[in-house]
């Protein structure tokens, strides 16, 4: 288990990069000088590790070279910062910060903690005299449990951004467009966010693009050692 308490006056390299290339008055150097919670910082993550296996010619043959192996990982969150506005783009207000305005402190907020547990079941066979073949199940998300990695900053929530709900943003054009548009609207713009944001390599500052944490995926493989 970690303790961390990460606080600075950005949070990546390039935080305060447009005002420091661009002063407002233009000639006044910037110096950053506030200080809050770093975008990064868990107040605590940790992981359990339990492994378990037989040797060659214990347990018979059918537990001899047989291993369960079994990993929770779990953190407390990050911060993030809530805000308002239209965004750089109709909807999202993720992305350049320069088209939104903060309404708390800097990072004051923090995303919902997360849990998981892989399992690995794992038998291996000696094919020959040096090479020998690992069968093996590996689940992720054992109890497919859904973890919010990140939020909307204008909603705090994962599930709604909202732009819809806002009668100034999106609101009118959901009034006038009707159901089709707002089923439209969120099926892009909400289910398939987290794989757009992917494609695009966008991070919404966070260094991850994702949404949610992985789903339950069941993966069978051979793996060769020799």
């Amino acid at each position: 288990v970690s303790f961390q308490d990460a606080r600075g006056t950005g949070s990546f390299p390039n935080s305060s990069a447009g005002i420091v290339g661009a002063p407002l008055d233009g000639k006044t150097i910037f110096k950053p000088t506030y200080v809050s919670p770093l975008v990064f910082n868990q107040a605590f993550s940790g992981n359990i590790s339990f492994d378990y296996r037989w040797g060659i010619d214990e347990g018979g043959p059918i537990l001899q070279q047989l291993g369960l192996n079994a990993l929770l990982t779990f953190n407390s969150g990050h911060p993030f910062t809530r805000g308002k506005g239209k965004g750089n783009t109709a909807g999202a207000l993720e992305g350049d910060s320069r088209f939104r305005q903060p309404i708390e402190p800097l990072n004051a907020s923090t995303t919902p903690g997360t849990f998981q547990v892989d399992l690995r079941l794992d038998k291996t066979f000696s094919l020959f005299e040096n090479l020998n073949a690992n069968i093996y199940i590996w689940v992720i998300n054992l109890f497919d449990i859904t973890n919010v990695e990140s939020v909307f900053l204008r909603t705090g929530t994962a599930d709604d951004d909202g732009f819809l709900s806002n009668f100034d943003l999106g609101g009118q054009l959901a009034e006038q467009n009707g159901p089709d548009y707002v089923a439209l609207y969120n099926a892009l713009n909400i289910d398939y966010y987290q794989a757009y944001q992917n494609a695009g390599g966008i991070t919404q500052g966070f260094g991850s693009a994702l949404i949610y944490g992985p789903p339950r995926q069941i993966r069978f493989g051979v793996r060769l050692e020799y």
